[in-house]
């Protein structure tokens, strides 16, 4: 005979009206914009959370011929690096021939950018993200120091993502050839990253692009463009 739990696994409404998912287990996957909303209503359930790591970046935009050594074998591809004060910091998301995108979290109240490709549309540019995962290691709370340190740095520029030349960031670059990369996204302001950033994350993302450029020299064209901020 069938035993009825005391509780089904979740009780919801949709635009059809309410519905009930009997299980023992139910996953909740509400992405970055319905975080806030599921964090208050498990702790209004009594549910203990505990934190975990947390990502956050900028994104380099260079010509498309000087990252399509890699573009072109593996489109996506995956590259890790390990930064002198051992911050993990990946690629992630490449758009080969691809455009920068502003977007705005406004659960979170965070502005910053993105990368895109489509299937009609190609610039002469390539982008990708440049991820450092922030660990309880480094911080005590991964998230809260992504969600402020994201909105301190828009808040130089007035609500902007912030964009600035390879040569800011690293001023050892200017003697490199310029490839003529104007950015893709107008929709940002100049700023310093360096004076935006907390200096372990310049440092970080400084190391990843140099070493990225060991495989990919014109990548550390004074002209690359970098943005900022972005979160995963």
């Amino acid at each position: 005979m069938h035993q009825q739990r005391p509780y089904p696994g979740v009780v919801g409404r949709d635009r059809s009206g309410p519905f009930t998912i009997d299980a023992d287990t139910v996953i909740a996957a509400v992405g970055m914009v319905g975080m806030p909303w599921l964090e208050q209503q498990l702790t209004a359930a009594g549910v203990m959370l505990e934190t975990g790591p947390a990502d956050i970046g900028i994104r380099l935009e260079t010509s498309a011929a000087a990252l399509n050594p890699l573009i072109g074998q593996f489109y996506d591809f995956k590259a890790h690096h390990t930064s002198p004060s051992g911050i993990d910091v990946r690629s992630f998301c490449v758009n080969g021939h691809g455009y920068i995108v502003n977007e705005f979290h406004r659960p979170l109240g965070i502005r910053g950018v993105n990368g895109h490709s489509f299937l009609h549309r190609r610039s002469d540019l390539s982008n990708l993200a440049i991820l450092a995962t922030i660990t309880e290691t480094f911080t005590p709370d991964p998230k809260a120091y992504v969600r402020d340190t994201t909105r301190a740095i828009t808040a130089t520029t007035g609500g902007y993502p912030v964009r600035q030349t390879l040569a800011g960031l690293l001023p050892d670059m200017t003697s490199r050839q310029p490839l003529g990369v104007a950015g893709s996204n107008p929709k940002t302001r100049t700023g310093d990253l360096r004076a935006v950033l907390p200096s372990p994350l310049a440092d970080a993302f400084a190391s990843y692009i140099t070493a990225l450029g060991v495989a990919l020299p014109p990548v550390l064209a004074p002209d690359t463009v970098l943005y900022a901020p972005e979160i995963k």
